[in-house]
């Protein structure tokens, strides 16, 4: 992310991309996030009824080893998502010809999950992810799976959605349960479910709520942020904090889809319609997505695209089986694109403006 900013944007970048090299990591849970979390993973909201075979191909045709799910049934199908990793997990065990007898031999597959607002409630938490372990952990790690356990064994990491609930979406008892009594109560269940959730951490947390949680309420390890961030939105200042403090960043909508309806109609993406992203896309004879991807990898971030097309899946995840992808990029982004990309920071101001 070398790109010509000013002073403040300019620290924010050194310290995002060399954050982790600064800190000690011998004790770091952050390295151990990194270590189960890859550079890019599915997104899953809004694909509904496809769900299943989406996260199904991704993970058997591309190798995609990071889903992100959630508990809100408005935008996510938690069930069906456990679905597709059983039927990849069948489908892959079947190619080997043969039992899978050896643990080391079972695909490791994170899964992140989150917790709706209204749930921050202790005991409605427990009850949503004891679901959550239903659908997405127990049929492929516990006893009770048998001993022809599946091919695939998945770790979860479990975050807060929000820090407060959507308008509507909750009833005023809900909403009177603040994010500190949730967060409270996650890291409470976190130690009671040890052995499934293997970390936590916030969603849609601004700079003020993430600080304010990190150096006042937290007594656990927050190891992952998930925010919005798109070639429009960069979000400086939470990734910034996030890379002090060893939290690691997981971006979503950065292919531009928080703008659509608001700012801009369904059939105009602002990022697959910019000319300097297009531009980019031309000299390296790919695609925006492929750049977009490459950006926010080379930025120190998890990308969790949605995909709700087999095109799709196939340009945002063909990399990761490609041997000769250089850092595993899908593009090499020079310093001339990056730069270009972070002019466009604030470019459209907000989309709910």
């Amino acid at each position: 992310c070398i790109t010509e900013l000013p002073m403040t944007k300019s620290l924010w970048f050194l310290v995002v991309l060399f954050g982790t090299y600064w800190a000690p990591s011998s004790s770091s849970a952050s390295a151990d996030v990194n270590s189960i979390l890859s550079s890019v993973g599915l997104g899953t909201a809004g694909l509904r009824d496809s769900t299943e075979e989406i996260v199904r191909q991704a993970i058997e045709t591309y190798g995609v080893r990071l889903i992100d799910t959630a508990q809100a049934e408005e935008w996510y199908r938690e069930d069906a998502v456990g679905r597709g990793i059983l039927s990849a997990s069948k489908n892959i065990a079947l190619s080997y010809n043969r039992s899978i007898d050896n643990e080391n031999e079972r695909i490791k597959l994170t899964v992140v999950t989150k917790i709706h607002p209204r749930s921050f409630a202790l005991e409605k938490m427990r009850s949503m992810l004891l679901n959550s372990m239903k659908n997405l952990y127990d049929v492929f790690n516990s006893e009770s799976a048998g001993s022809d356990l599946p091919l695939i064994r998945t770790e979860l990491v479990v975050l807060l959605h929000s820090p407060r609930c959507w308008p509507g979406h909750c009833s005023q008892e809900e909403e009177s349960i603040s994010w500190h009594t949730g967060w409270r109560n996650l890291e409470i269940l976190s130690r009671e479910y040890s052995e499934q959730i293997t970390f936590i951490g916030v969603s849609n947390f601004h700079f003020e709520e993430l600080s304010e949680l990190v150096l006042s309420v937290a007594n656990e390890k927050v190891h992952v942020v998930q925010n919005w961030m798109d070639p429009f939105n960069h979000d400086w200042e939470v990734r910034s904090f996030a890379a002090e403090h060893r939290i690691q960043y997981m971006a979503y909508s950065s292919f531009g889809t928080q703008w659509l309806g608001r700012k801009y109609p369904e059939d105009h993406n602002p990022v697959f319609n910019n000319p300097a992203l297009q531009s980019i896309a031309d000299k390296h004879s790919t695609s925006i997505a492929q750049v977009v991807l490459s950006w926010v990898i080379a930025c120190n971030a998890t990308a969790i695209p949605r995909a709700s097309q087999p095109h799709h899946l196939k340009d945002n995840f063909q990399f990761l089986s490609n041997k000769d992808s250089k850092g595993n990029l899908p593009v090499s982004l020079d310093e001339e694109d990056l730069s270009l990309i972070g002019e466009l920071d604030g470019l459209l101001g907000n989309p709910w403006d």
